[in-house]
This record gives C-alpha cells, structure tokens and sequence, in this order.
C-alpha cells in the first residue's frame, strides 16, 4: 500500500470510528469525547481488527489542538471574564494551585517520581470546557450563577494550560541546570509574545484586507496559514505550538473579522480535534485496566473527591459571596479531568517523563473522570439539601444573610411582588414594575446585580432563594405576585414548591428554557410558565402576519397553532401560557 493510500485509510477509519463512538455515547448521554476515546483504543494496537498508524492520526491531530487553542484565543473575552473576576482569577489559582499540590502528592504517594508526579499534579489540576459547557447547556444553565463562574474559571484554566504546556517542560530537567532552563524558557516566550503584540498592529488590517477582496477560499486560506504560520514560529524558537496558535487568535481577536474568523475555523478545530482523542485512546491498553482495577478505580474517586472538595471549598470563600449549592455546583463541575489534560499527559511521553503504564493510567482514569461528570453536575442540589443536615457541615451550606439584608427590607403594605433571579430577564421585570408604582423585592445570588437593583431604588435581597431563610426575607406570606425568572429548573421548581406553601393563595409566574419545562413549572404550583425564546418568535410570526395584511383574527389563530406545535415538538404536554 502506497503511503497515500495508507493515509486516506487511516484517516478514513479514524472519522468513521470516531463518529460511531461519538452517536454511541450521546446516545447513552455522554460527552462525545468519550466515544472518540473509546474509538481510539478500537483501532489502536491494543485491541484485536484494524489497526491504525498512531504517527500518521498523530501527526494530523496536531493541527487540531493548533486550531483549538487558535480558536481559544479568538473567542477570549475580558469582558465574560470580568463578570466573575474574582472567583474567575483568584479561585482558579486557589484551585489550580491546591488540585495540582495533591495530586503531585497522589503520584508520589503511588510511587512515582517527582518529575512525574509534578505532571500528575499539573494534568489533574485542569477540568473540561468542553464537557461542562456541553452539560450546561444540556440543562439550560449557561445564565445561572453558577453557570457563569464555571465558565469563567474554565477560561483561566485554559490560560493556564498554555503556561503549563511551555513550563513543564523546563521544570522537569535534572535541578542543576533548572534556573537556566526556566529563564531560557521565559525569555523565548518573552520574545515571541513581544512579537506578537507588534504584528497585532498589522494582522487585524491584512485580514480586514482580504475580506474586502470577497473571496471565502483566500480567507479561508489565510486564517489556516496564520493558525499554522505562528505555531510553526512558535516551534522554531523552541516553544510549544500551543502558545503560537493561541497568541494568533488572541491577535485575531482584535480584528472586525473575528467572528467570521471563528465561523471558519470551528469545523475544522472540531474535526481534527475529534482525530486528537483517537490518537489518545489509540495509546490506552485496555489490559492495564483489566489487570490494575483497584488501581484505576482508586485514582478515578481520589481525583474526583479531591477537585470536588477543593472547588467547592474555594469557591465557598466569603470573599467569593456564593451561596452552598453554587459552591457545589462549582466543585463538582471541575471534578473530571480536561481535554488540555490530554495534551500534557501526551506531552508527557513525548518529554520521556511518563512510561507508557503511567500514561494508560492517566488516560483511564480521566476517562471514568469524565464518565461521571453528568451525573455528579446533576446530584448538587440534592447534596446540598444533605450536607446543610450535617451538623458540623451545616453552617457552611446555609444561606448567608448580612445583618442589614433584613434591616434593608422595607416591604411596606402587603402587596408587593417578589422577583427570584434578577439577570437580563428578572431585572427588566423588577425595575419595570418598580418604575409603574409597585413594591417590589427582588431576590438574586449574585451581589453585584443585588447592590445595582438596590442603587436604582428597588429593594433587593442576596441570597439563593430556594433556601427557605432568604424566601421568607421577602415574606411570601403577604405578596401579591412571585415572579421565577432563574435559568435553572431545579432551583426554579424549588422555589416555586417553597413560594406556594408560604402563601397557597400567590399568583407565581415562571420562566422556563423550553417548553417541556411548562408542566413541570405548573405541576410545582406555577400558574403561567412563559419561554422567551418562544414568545419572542411568536412576536416576531405575529408582526409578520400583520404585515402581509393578514386580519387580527386570523393571525391570533396562527400563532396559537404556532405556539401548540412548539410546545409539541418540545416534549411539553400543555400549551404554554
């Protein structure tokens, strides 16, 4: 067989596989990267059929993780990360810091080396965006609280990931000549980074040029080459084709292309990274796993259990001022280990610091990591209801009032409206009904959003209201109205179920992501359940008709038939209200 032939055919087999894989573990709801994983270890030499040419997917799942962190560095936002700036910078060191301390003291404890186990440390230190970004948005929870600090803390945990990719590497040499390494390393990285930052003056423009030529192919052609050109730089100087690919989209970033930048280069980044985790699982041996259960199963709960407590406990700092189950939701968010993980533990052998059984371990067990992600996310408010039993538990997944929370609350005549979850949607409604002479008192976990309500003259609450101590600080008993506007069902059920058994006689509207989310809303005590998404489209299909001449009748007709199907296709057994 011709080496052409032969590339075509194990790229051929590794996309076929790898999909398979991927339908197979959706199906059984799971992140497609384990599929690709499993389809690597299929065609891998560890296991009977076909076997692929590791160094041939090897070399083109390379360009992958260049597009990915090319890609990272477009979509980069200071200003997503400013939103949670706090958590986002000083809890990610926290946790990145104390997650990578014991688990290089894991790796010793199990008999490792020290450069070895300082890659342990580092490889499970890093948690998935992918994985959790995936599960959030399964769960309609990007919005929530902590749905945007998990995003947040997962963005600097990739910036860290470009640091450790072109560190560890000097950190692991022989300690004599470790202080010239690192400072070598620095200053290599020093110089490229200046570079980049004089060639940001000229890149955005060159692309904003080509654009104005209106040919897709040459920018197509010159995103790729750029991607690819500053990974190449980058590896010229000694450096990792990580941080090449990611100051170029960081320089990408600045441009007014950038967006149809990231369009571009996403399917790309998707396909060659889906051929980046076949070539990891092509290098697993499955007999280790067979042969070392204790071993692989041990290390899988030890790092689950240990990023749980650790992001937990870091994200339930008072300087932080999340409530318990945020706090929960954090820690078991970052409990599995990531796809830049991946990178390192590769890196890893590549340096000749990890043996392969070590290398199968890491990937086993990261494997079973991610395995457990879904449903570990899914159990944190029902572990937050058991640990606030506990005795000396209790305390720290309470809710926390300051003292003036309560002296701050001037409800006045009975009446007024209470608003839970005061975001883009919530916070429209508050100052709304504020502003049109109703008492209002609006309920939010977030203390920014609380103080902002509070300097516009609405009377605000922080706390999460599904505890029922910051519930009743509005006091339910005597509302009118209670308006649900959180992102997270569960949390919106709760307080729903909690609203309706302080006062059986309150009105409760609620929002909902999607309408198989109605019932359940109703079922809870909801008397309309509204989906903005839905109703802004039926808006939109209302104003359309009107357009086109068509009578108010008619047109009313439309859109309930309209509004019937979506709640149909949705899984939803009402129309919503």
């Amino acid at each position: 067989m011709t080496e052409q032939l032969g590339v075509i055919l194990d790229l051929g087999v590794a996309l076929v596989v790898a999909c398979l894989g991927g339908l197979l573990a959706v199906r059984v709801r799971q992140s497609p990267l384990v599929g690709y994983l499993l389809a690597g270890i299929i065609i891998g030499p560890f296991t009977p059929g076909f076997v692929g040419s590791a160094p041939r997917i090897g070399a083109l799942a390379e360009i992958g993780i260049i597009f990915l962190l090319f890609a990272l560095g477009v979509e980069f936002s200071l200003e997503e990360l400013g939103r949670v700036r706090g958590v986002a910078l000083l809890g990610t060191a926290l946790q990145l810091l104390m997650t990578g301390a014991l688990g290089m003291a894991l790796g010793l404890a199990i008999g490792w080396e020290k450069a070895q186990a300082l890659y342990l440390g580092a490889i499970i230190a890093l948690s998935s965006t992918v994985v959790i970004l995936k599960t959030l948005l399964a769960r309609g929870e990007t919005e929530s609280t902590h749905g945007r600090v998990l995003l947040g803390m997962l963005i600097v945990q990739d910036l860290a990931a470009v640091a450790l990719i072109v560190l560890l590497p000097s950190l692991t040499v022989n300690g004599d000549h470790l202080a010239i390494t690192l400072a070598m390393a620095l200053a290599k990285a020093l110089l490229f980074i200046v570079g980049t930052l004089l060639l940001s003056h000229v890149v955005p423009r060159l692309l904003d040029g080509v654009a104005r030529l209106g040919s897709e192919e040459l920018f197509i052609l010159s995103t790729a080459a750029l991607a690819l050109g500053a990974a190449l730089a980058a590896t010229a100087l000694g450096l990792s084709t990580a941080l090449g690919a990611f100051l170029a989209g960081l320089v990408v970033g600045r441009s007014q292309v950038e967006h149809h930048v990231l369009a571009l280069v996403t399917p790309l980044r998707d396909l060659f990274v889906s051929l980046f985790f076949v070539s990891v699982g092509m290098l697993v041996d499955p007999r280790y796993a067979w042969e070392h259960p204790l071993l692989v199963v041990g290390v899988a709960l030890a790092v689950l259990v240990v990023k749980s407590i650790v992001g937990t406990a870091v994200a339930r700092l008072p300087v932080f001022h999340l409530s318990g189950k945020t706090s929960l939701f954090v820690g078991l968010g970052l409990a599995q280990v990531g796809e830049f993980s991946f990178v390192l533990a590769q890196q890893g052998v590549e340096q000749h610091v990890l043996v392969a059984a070590q290398y199968t371990l890491v990937l086993t067990t990261s494997v079973l990591t991610l395995i457990a992600t879904p449903a570990l996310f899914g159990s944190a408010p029902r572990l937050d209801r058991v640990l606030a039993r506990v005795p000396m538990l209790g305390a720290a997944f309470r809710p926390r009032l300051a003292p003036t929370d309560m002296e701050d609350v001037a409800l006045g005549p009975s009446g007024h409206v209470i608003v839970v979850g005061c975001g883009r949607v919530g916070s429209r409604v508050a100052r709304a009904l504020a502003a049109n002479g109703f008492a209002v008192v609006g309920i939010d976990q977030d203390l920014g959003t609380v103080e902002t309500l509070r300097q516009d003259g609405v009377t605000a609450i922080y706390g999460d209201a599904g505890y029922r101590a910051v519930l009743a600080a509005a006091d339910p008993a005597r509302a009118r109205a209670l308006v649900v506007a959180l992102p997270d069902l569960g949390a919106a059920r709760v307080v729903v179920q909690r609203a309706r058994a302080a006062n059986p006689k309150l009105i409760v509207l609620a929002r909902a992501t999607t309408s198989a989310a109605v019932p359940v809303l109703r079922e809870a005590g909801a008397a309309t359940a509204v989906v903005p998404a839905l109703e802004g489209g039926l808006e939109l299909l209302r104003h359309t008709l009107a357009a086109v001449g068509m009578a108010e009748r008619e047109r009313q007709a439309i859109v309930d038939r309209a509004r019937t199907a979506a709640s149909d296709e949705d899984g939803a057994t009402e129309p919503v209200a």
